[in-house]
């Protein structure tokens, strides 16, 4: 539903914030937009955008974590 959808997206939104994930965020706001808006006929696919990045995002953070990369330095 609508409002649950823009809440978990806010939330979302919010820590890719904190971790200067700026692609990840800004696709947590569209969502967030769209949830707040009640229009969820593009929700499916921002859902998915977003999941996707989200997947991206964690890939580099646990190559950082595991000193495999350095995040910020190029």
């Amino acid at each position: 539903d609508a409002p649950t959808i823009q809440i978990v997206a806010h939330l979302i939104r919010g820590v890719m914030s904190t971790l200067g994930a700026k692609t990840a965020g800004g696709h947590a706001e569209k969502l967030e937009t769209l949830g707040r808006d009640g229009d969820l006929s593009e929700s499916r696919i921002c859902f998915a955008t977003l999941k996707d990045t989200l997947e991206q995002t964690v890939a580099v953070l646990s190559a950082f974590a595991a000193g495999e990369t350095k995040i910020g330095t190029e």
